[in-house]
């Protein structure tokens, strides 16, 4: 299948991505469907040729964050902690915690240790790609195509694009945005997931890219209460938000729901579930190890295949 037309709005951030229900089937697709034609070329991702072996170099420690972790719902932590517990069973791991907001900035390396350079440098990658592939070529034909609008936007992108400013994001911003986050990429492969003569990524690290088992709502006050969550928050005491630490260190980001916990609904006024969902990331081009980690946990009985319907499971 090609992504012929498809436009990301951070290519050398972006990654496309495939949902399934059944762990099996998704590897299965997955691993058919990543071949080395859809690699970002060098030029796009700034970091070395991508390699992707297909081994069971699995690795042998569970990085626990404690500034990402436990989860938001307490009744959701214990589900967490069995998933965990049946991972170190399986493959035989230890289980580190660790504070890693704290570790990156204690590291020694400027740049990799510096998460306002490195988050500038994403949101350069990210905003001049996106206008340059996207807000610009479609304002100009808008405006020419409709007397002079501006074309209807979503206002995550509106502000930035009706006064996009070029002398300051420009190509050479962006390139050298691009070697932020190649020195970024080195430091995390060389001191924190790295790779060993028996693993492919030394560490799984696992943290929550969800609501931590919370519901999330449509409505801005039903999201207010203390019962509820927004989607992707940056969790007090944590530099970044979960979803961003992998577009500026590269790694690769799954996320495998191991669970559902029940909460009483602001709008049906009645019990319903919530799933648990954790992320599972190891080092950039570790791909197809970690999929084969996830099938083997699906053939284990540790991930199951989600329903449809109300429940989960």
């Amino acid at each position: 299948m090609s992504l012929e037309r498809v436009i990301p709005l951070g290519a050398a951030t972006d990654t496309a991505g495939v949902f399934s229900r059944d762990p099996h089937k998704w590897v299965k697709f997955a691993k058919a469907w990543y071949a080395p034609h859809l690699y970002q070329d060098t030029s796009i991702t700034g970091l070395s040729p991508l390699v992707v072996p297909d081994t069971d170099a699995f690795p042998k420690t569970i990085i626990y964050p404690t500034d990402y972790l436990p989860l938001n719902n307490p009744a959701a932590e214990p589900i967490l902690e069995s998933f965990i517990k049946e991972m170190a069973r399986v493959f035989d791991m230890r289980v580190k915690k660790i504070n890693f907001t704290a570790t990156v900035q204690n590291a020694t390396d400027p740049i990799g240790s510096n998460f306002t350079i490195m988050i500038i440098a994403t949101s350069i990658i990210n905003a001049w790609t996106s206008w340059l592939v996207v807000g610009k070529p479609l304002i100009t034909a808008w405006k020419d195509m409709f007397e002079g609008r501006f074309p209807p936007i979503e206002p995550a992108r509106r502000l930035g694009w009706i006064g996009f400013n070029e002398s300051v994001t420009n190509q050479a911003n962006y390139d050298a945005a691009l070697e932020i986050k190649r020195q970024a990429v080195a430091w995390y492969e060389g001191e924190f997931q790295y790779s060993t003569p028996e693993s492919c990524s030394e560490s799984v690290m696992l943290y929550d890219i969800g609501t931590g088992g919370l519901p999330s709502f449509r409505e801005r006050l039903l999201n207010e209460s203390p019962d509820a969550s927004y989607m992707a928050v940056r969790p007090e005491g944590a530099a970044v938000r979960g979803a961003t630490i992998c577009p500026i260190f590269g790694c690769a980001d799954f996320t495998v729901p191991i669970g559902q916990v029940p909460y009483q609904s602001n709008v049906t006024f009645h019990e319903e579930m919530v799933p648990v969902t954790i992320n599972m990331v190891v080092k950039r081009g570790c791909d197809f190890v970690l999929y084969n980690m996830i099938e083997k946990l699906a053939d284990e009985g540790v991930l199951k295949t989600v329903k449809t319907g109300k429940t989960a499971y």
